[in-house]
């Protein structure tokens, strides 16, 4: 599959900045447990996945 588009999808912008405020509502810091720890990661590799999907184009 093949895009035309070069520049980043504005739509997966939207969502990282959602799931980032989410993240930061959902998640206490100061006392993380396993399931706090697991949404901090899936998070990040998320957000890790698109931004180096970007570049690549």
């Amino acid at each position: 599959m093949k895009e035309s588009n070069k520049k980043p999808n504005i739509q997966d912008a939207f969502i990282m900045a959602a799931l980032v405020i989410v993240i930061s509502l959902v998640v206490d810091f100061s006392n993380m447990g396993f399931l706090d720890i697991a949404i901090v990661v899936l998070g990040l590799i998320w957000i890790i996945m698109t931004v180096w999907r970007w570049l690549r184009k």
